[in-house]
C-alpha cells in the first residue's frame, strides 16, 4: 500500500510538472505578443528611411517637406521655406508606429462609403530607396470624432482616434521662429532702444558682462531671460496676404521700442520691435521676410534699459563659501577667519549659525538703485575672500547725506544702499560670539 501511494504521489507531481512546464511554454511564446485588446497597427516607417513628406487636402495646395543633405528638412513647395525640425520629427515618431482605434473591414469594395474614393486629405512618404506609401484620410465617424483612414490601394479600412498628429501643411511645419541664432553659441548680444546702446559680452557658459555704455558687471538671470525671449520669439500666426498687409501698416505706423541684435558663429541678427495704438507688439527680422505680431513680453523686454540688466548685487561670491570675512565698522572692525571647518576670531572658534547668518546677509546684499557718482564720508568697509585666497572683493561703504553709497574696489559703479541692510550685517558681525559661549554649564 505505501508503494502504491508513493507511485500514485510521483504521478500527480508529474503532470503538475508537466503542466508548469506547458503553462512556462506558452507564457514565453506570448513574449513580444501584443495585447489582445491593443489597437491594430496600419504601419511602422523609420524616420531615417524617409526622404521626402507631401501634404495634398482636397481643394487645396501640396506641402511638401525634404531632407537636405546635411540631415536638416526643409519646405520646398508651396514655396522654399526654413522648416520647424521639431514639428517634422514629431510627424516621425507618429508614423513609428501609425496604429489604428481598430479595423473597421478587413476588405472593402466601396471606399467611397468612407469618404475615401476622394480622401479629404493624403499623405505621401517618400522613402530614400524611392518607393512610397500613400497615407488617405476620409470622413469622420457618425459617432465621436474619429476618422476613417487607409493605406494606397490596400483594402483595409481603420479608424484613427484624431488626425491631427500627422495631417499638417506649410503653416504648421514652418520655423516660426524670428531670430534663429543658437543660444548656446552666442557671444554678442546688443539692444538699442532709442535712450541708450546696451551691449552684452560673454564671459563664461553663463555669465554676461556689460560692454556698453561702459564696462559693468551684468546680471546673469535678466540676460539669460533676453536671450531665451529672442530664441523663443514666434510670428503668432502664419498671416494670409490681407492680414500679413494689416501687420506691415500697424508697424510702420508704431512707435520704435528699440531692437534686439545677436551675433553667434553663423553671424548677426537683428529684431526690430514697434507697438502700435492697440497696445500690441510687432516685430521685423533680418532673418526671415515679413511683419509679425509679438508676444508683449518680448516687446516689454527689448523695452527694458541698462539699470535693469545691471547686477544689482553687490557681492559676487554667490554659493561659495568663503574663508575670511573682514567687516569695519566706525567703531569697530571684526575679521573671521576659517580654518578647516571652524569659525574664528582672534584666535577663538566662534558660533557657526551665527557666522552663516551673516554671511547670509553679505550675499544678500544689493543696491535699491545705481548713481552716476559716488563720494561722501567713510561708513564702513566689508571684504569677503573665497577660493582659497583666490579671489578677493573688497566693498567700501560712504555716506552722502541720507544715503549710503557703495563702490567695488576696482570699479567705478556706485550702488545706493538700504542703510537699514548695512546695519543689520554690523549687527549680526557683533553678534556673532565664542563657540564656548554655547556650551551649556557643566553639572556639578
Amino acid at each position: 500500500m505505501k508503494v502504491k501511494g508513493l507511485m500514485t504521489s510521483a504521478a500527480l507531481l508529474a503532470a503538475l510538472g508537466g503542466a508548469v512546464w506547458w503553462s512556462n511554454k506558452d507564457e514565453e511564446a506570448k513574449k513580444g505578443q501584443p495585447a489582445k485588446d491593443a489597437p491594430p497597427k496600419i504601419l511602422t516607417v523609420a524616420d531615417a528611411e524617409v526622404a521626402e513628406l507631401r501634404f495634398q487636402h482636397k481643394g487645396g495646395e501640396s506641402t511638401i517637406v525634404k531632407r537636405g543633405k546635411d540631415g536638416r528638412w526643409e519646405i520646398t513647395a508651396p514655396k522654399p521655406l526654413p522648416a520647424d525640425q521639431s514639428a517634422v520629427g514629431a510627424i516621425l515618431g507618429a508614423l513609428a508606429p501609425f496604429s489604428s482605434d481598430k479595423l473597421v473591414e478587413e476588405k472593402t469594395d466601396n471606399p467611397a462609403n468612407f469618404g475615401l474614393a476622394q480622401p479629404a486629405a493624403e499623405i505621401t512618404v517618400v522613402k530614400k530607396d524611392g518607393k512610397t506609401i500613400n497615407i488617405l484620410f476620409g470622413d469622420d465617424t457618425a459617432i465621436g470624432s474619429s476618422t476613417y483612414v487607409k493605406i494606397g490601394a490596400e483594402p483595409r479600412i481603420y479608424t484613427i482616434a484624431s488626425k491631427a498628429a500627422i495631417d499638417k501643411d506649410w503653416k504648421d511645419l514652418r520655423d516660426k521662429r524670428l531670430l534663429t541664432f543658437d543660444s548656446g553659441k552666442l557671444s554678442r548680444l546688443e539692444i538699442l532702444n532709442g535712450k541708450e546702446t546696451v551691449e552684452f559680452g560673454k564671459s563664461g557658459a553663463d555669465s554676461w558682462t556689460i560692454l556698453k555704455p561702459s564696462t559693468m558687471r551684468g546680471d546673469n538671470f535678466a540676460v539669460e531671460e533676453l536671450v531665451r525671449k529672442l530664441n523663443e520669439a514666434k510670428m503668432e500666426d502664419a498671416p494670409d496676404d490681407a492680414a500679413a498687409a494689416d501687420a506691415i501698416r500697424k508697424f510702420y505706423g508704431s512707435a520704435l521700442v528699440g531692437k534686439a541684435r545677436t551675433a553667434d558663429s553663423s553671424g548677426t541678427q537683428e529684431l526690430e520691435v514697434r507697438k502700435g495704438k492697440d497696445g500690441a507688439y510687432y516685430a521685423k527680422s533680418s532673418a526671415v521676410a515679413g511683419v509679425y505680431k509679438v508676444a508683449n513680453e518680448l516687446g516689454e523686454a527689448v523695452a527694458k534699459g541698462l539699470d535693469d540688466y545691471r547686477n544689482k548685487k553687490v557681492f559676487d561670491f554667490g554659493f561659495q563659501e568663503p574663508t575670511r570675512l573682514e567687516v569695519k565698522g566706525s567703531a569697530r572692525a571684526w575679521v573671521f577667519e576659517k580654518t578647516k571647518n571652524e569659525w574664528k576670531l582672534d584666535g577663538k572658534v566662534m558660533q557657526a549659525d551665527q557666522l552663516q547668518a551673516l554671511i547670509d546677509k553679505l550675499r544678500d546684499l544689493s543696491a535699491v538703485k545705481f548713481k552716476t557718482a559716488g563720494g561722501g564720508n567713510p561708513h564702513s568697509e566689508f571684504t569677503i575672500t573665497t577660493q582659497d585666497g583666490k579671489t578677493v572683493e573688497k566693498v567700501i561703504v560712504t555716506k552722502s547725506g541720507d544715503s549710503l553709497l557703495a563702490t567695488r574696489a576696482g570699479e567705478t559703479a556706485v550702488y545706493e544702499l538700504d542703510g537699514l541692510k548695512v546695519e543689520e550685517i554690523l549687527n549680526a558681525a557683533s553678534a556673532v560670539k565664542d563657540a564656548s559661549a554655547a556650551k551649556p554649564a557643566a553639572k556639578k
